[in-house]
């Protein structure tokens, strides 16, 4: 994935960080987010689940550094956040811990908790943990408030009771807790003396695949003064750090695409962009973000040559002739679809990545509604109760296919995998995994093919 890229007079911040105005009431809280200042968090999650000798736990340490580098225009405030999270997993009586992973992400918030997206945040590091959306006005602060953390994800809090400071809870409507038979609630505390949020404790339910239960908890361990000399290093070398990022994210996904000839080529010029910034920035935080990435690279190299290697011998070939049932036992063969552009879905229940992208899917069978274009979901559960389960929650409009044994013929290795066929038989593209813009990025593939035929 990738990501793109005034100091103001004292009185000015302290406006923007959250001091109660004349005409807002005292009540309501606010991020009081400074220049210069360096917050830190921990966080501790698991997960239990099953019995017996199914039993077994996996967790998250999470251990967060956040500076507050400066205001922006719009009056929120950019945040670097560095985490370092240590993921382990407990079965058999058995611990096994993966090493530290080091990530650094920008966020901008502003003191209410709105908080605008942007790549680095978008499916790691996302501050809502520790930055909660906070009530807009006293009668949100007493009656409750709503937001959307996700594309797929409502958020509703509720004030609770406390002896000091303003502690909310809030329960969360998502697809994943509809499909996964789940739950997930979250208790805030929030410091009104320091302005941030200094307690979160989380409960979660499943009872689908990982059947369990799991708490979390989260503690602010400080506010204090950063480093000026680092932080001057911070503000004048972030901006530029994390466009060398996109640019390598970017090359990254273009060697995805490429053919075996170029991959190569391709990433070597990815990692040139990452190392060229190595020079150019001083913070600590930044070289260890980069160094983390540099040794990620050997992996990274590694399964974007086997992809473009799988990807080759699909693309631009006869599709794989499959005669296969819906679901109501109806035959459909691929044969029987020449002249219309086929898109074929291949995902399973247990996939959440897949169950995200699917009001995508239903979006593009909607858009291509009466057009000479065919939209199939095919599906691997083994249990048939499974994708009518899906199917129905999610409210799909597209036929869905008993696809077991058809991933291997198209070399579908990761969920989701959408593979878009052309009016004469041939595979015209793969797109493999979720990304926010899948419904436009395969609309202009389909468009394209139907102008041409």
């Amino acid at each position: 994935m990738s990501t793109s890229r005034l100091l103001v007079c004292i009185t000015s911040i302290l406006s923007l960080a959250g001091f109660a105005t004349a005409a807002e009431s005292p009540t309501v809280p606010r991020y009081k987010f400074e220049p210069g200042r360096e917050l830190t968090y921990r966080t501790a999650t698991s997960f239990k689940y099953g019995e017996d000798k199914t039993a077994g736990e996996y967790g998250k340490r999470t251990e967060w550094t956040v500076w507050v580098v400066r205001p922006n225009q719009d009056g929120s405030f950019r945040l670097i956040i560095q985490q370092d999270n240590t993921f382990y997993q407990i079965f058999s009586g058995k611990k096994n811990e993966q090493p530290t992973r080091h990530r650094l992400v920008y966020a901008d918030v502003f003191p209410d908790g709105r908080i605008l997206s942007n790549e680095t945040i978008k499916y790691q590091g996302h501050p809502g943990r520790i930055f909660p959306r906070l009530p807009k006005d006293a009668a949100e602060a007493a009656r409750g408030w709503t937001w959307e953390e996700d594309d797929d994800e409502k958020l509703i809090a509720r004030p609770v009771k406390a002896g000091g400071g303003f502690r909310f809870e809030t329960t969360s409507e998502s697809l994943k807790n509809v499909i996964y038979l789940g739950s997930s609630t979250s208790t805030y505390t929030f410091d009104p003396a320091r302005g941030f949020v200094s307690a979160v404790a989380t409960t979660s339910t499943q009872g689908y695949g990982f059947k369990g239960k799991g708490t979390g908890t989260t503690e602010l361990l400080g506010v204090k003064d950063a480093d000026p000399v680092l932080g001057k290093q911070l503000a004048a070398e972030e901006g530029r750090y994390f466009e060398s990022v996109a640019a390598y994210e970017k090359e990254l996904q273009a060697a995805e695409v490429a053919g075996p000839d170029e991959v190569s080529k391709q990433l070597e010029a990815a990692v040139a962009k990452l190392k060229s910034t190595n020079a150019a920035v001083t913070h600590p935080a930044l070289k260890a973000d980069l160094a983390a990435r540099l040794k990620e690279q050997a992996q990274t190299a590694k399964y974007t040559i086997e992809r473009a290697a799988r990807r080759a011998k699909v693309v631009g070939k006869p599709a794989e002739a499959f005669d296969t049932k819906d679901l109501d036992g109806k035959s459909v063969k691929l044969v029987d679809l020449k002249g219309k552009v086929v898109v074929l879905d291949f995902w399973y229940r247990g996939c959440g990545w897949c169950i995200k992208a699917m009001p995508q899917i239903n979006g593009l069978a909607e858009d291509f509604a009466g057009k000479p274009v065919a939209v199939f979901g095919m599906n691997t559960d083994q249990e048939e109760q499974d994708a009518r389960f899906v199917i129905e929650k999610m409210g799909l409009k597209y036929p869905t296919l008993k696809a077991t044994g058809l991933p291997e013929k198209f070399g579908v290795q990761g969920f989701p995998t959408l593979i878009v066929i052309d009016q004469q038989g041939q595979v015209h593209d793969i797109h493999v995994g979720y990304a926010p813009t899948l419904r436009e990025d395969v609309g202009r593939q389909i468009k394209a093919l139907l102008e041409k035929k």
